[in-house]
């Protein structure tokens, strides 16, 4: 193996970050600089969260800390032939070390801003990834057209839980999304569908994502470590915490 990007590879598994092998050699294989501006290349190698679209001085949206990255994909505990629903895509980095490493489950991508969904493109077909595809949308929505899924993740921040994602997500199936407390908190829940009509959530990383846009208004209720969900009509209702 000949991969671009070892070293950062090889920095994540001393981290103790990246000890499977099929993301590992992903790692290796996807050449981070391809995903981020072109004034913060030098530093793509380095584990650190980087502007990937700037726009009069704001920053649109950003390649994602690799170890974050890494340990989130790793709670989706993905099985083969799993189909993902991949909400944020951006440029496509996260997306691509999934599809390169689970090269027999298939990632459909979605993503608010139609210049990163060309990027995110241009990006797979460099690395001739096949089971991955991306579409511009508004990602709380989901991808009814390829729904059900097995497993969802979020690299943007709703305030709430999505409807539309619990109910496109199998039931078994398993969503990993960072939810917005606010500006400088977003911390990162692990969910499971374990009916038809209630969803299990707890909190795994503490992290800071940025808000989704048009969706980021309120507060998500994270007071404990583990929380429970029911669908009441068009919204998940907390039913119980502990």
């Amino acid at each position: 193996m000949t991969g671009s990007f070892r070293t950062l590879a090889d920095e994540l598994r001393f981290m103790g970050v990246l000890n499977d092998k099929k993301l590992y050699e992903a790692v290796c294989k996807v050449d981070r600089r391809d995903f981020v501006l072109p004034k913060y290349r030098d530093l793509a190698k380095y584990d650190r969260v980087l502007p990937s679209l700037e726009e009069g001085g704001r920053i649109l949206s950003t390649s994602t800390q690799p170890s974050l990255a890494i340990e989130m994909i790793k709670l989706l505990k993905i099985l083969k032939g799993s189909k993902v629903l991949d909400i944020g895509t951006g440029t496509g980095y996260a997306t691509a070390i999934m599809a390169a490493a689970y090269m027999d489950s298939y990632i459909i991508g979605v993503e608010w801003l139609p210049s990163l969904v060309d990027t995110a493109l241009k990006n797979f077909k460099k690395y001739d990834l096949r089971n991955v595809e991306v579409h511009s949308g508004d990602g709380y929505n989901g991808c009814i057209l390829h729904a059900p899924f097995d497993r969802i993740i979020s690299m943007v921040a709703p305030s709430d839980i999505s409807p539309f994602w619990f109910r496109q997500l199998k039931v078994g199936g398993i969503l990993v999304s960072p939810v917005f407390i606010n500006a400088l908190y977003t911390p990162v829940i692990t969910c499971e569908k374990t009916t038809e009509r209630d969803l299990l959530c707890k909190k795994s990383i503490d992290a800071v994502f940025i808000p989704m846009e048009h969706h980021s208004d309120n507060s998500f209720p994270l007071k404990i470590s583990e929380m429970h969900f029911e669908l009441s009509k068009n919204s998940l209702i907390c039913k119980s915490s502990r």
